[in-house]
């Protein structure tokens, strides 16, 4: 193993537990967190798309986000956290929609990132952690659209990013995936 390997190992499991600990911190903390759903509906329009999340990285805000119908959106992270507080199953979920998601740390309870049902939407630059069933699910998405997952991180799940036939995201690259129970890649998707 080269010393490139070794940093980049080093760093990884570094990020984690700092990762970990910020969780654990905001859990033993109290902090209040913020609907997701709540910040979508407020939201309004910018950068072209029919609603813009900004998310503020000091907050932590609370998943089972649902985004439908034929809109676009796009949620800006920050590097905020989004939980599973209070038994969400899908920290977003997307159905018929075209969905852009960045720069989030997800604690999710049962799935992370959902794109179904006609939904196409790009996932970058973001850290999926614990859920129960998948880091990322794809089926039945927009194939002329299509789902764009790189550059992120998606550890500690039962399966890490999940494709069900025939609805293979577009484009999955650059990924770090390990320690998901299952799998990292599973079903039809390549890594």
């Amino acid at each position: 193993m080269g010393l490139r390997q070794k940093v980049r190992e080093n760093l990884q499991s570094s990020f984690l537990v700092a990762l970990i600990g910020i969780a654990l911190l905001i859990a033993q903390t109290g902090f209040a967190a913020v609907s997701l759903q709540e910040v979508y509906e407020n939201a309004g329009p910018g950068e072209g798309y029919d609603k813009l999340m900004i998310l503020d990285p000091q907050e932590t805000y609370i998943g089972d986000l649902w985004i439908s119908g034929y809109l676009t959106v796009c949620i800006r992270g920050n590097g905020a956290l989004v939980t599973a507080e209070g038994g969400s199953c899908y920290s977003i979920a997307a159905f018929g929609a075209i969905v852009d998601v960045d720069h989030l740390v997800i604690e999710a309870d049962r799935v992370g990132i959902l794109f179904g049902f006609a939904s196409s939407g790009k996932v970058r630059n973001n850290t999926i952690v614990g859920a129960d069933d998948y880091g990322i699910r794809t089926y039945d998405i927009n194939l002329t659209n299509g789902v764009e997952i790189f550059n992120n991180i998606i550890v500690n799940n039962t399966y890490g990013i999940y494709c069900d036939d025939g609805y293979l995201p577009e484009y999955i690259a650059y990924n770090d995936l390990w320690n998901n129970l299952e799998g990292n890649y599973m079903k039809y998707c390549e890594g």
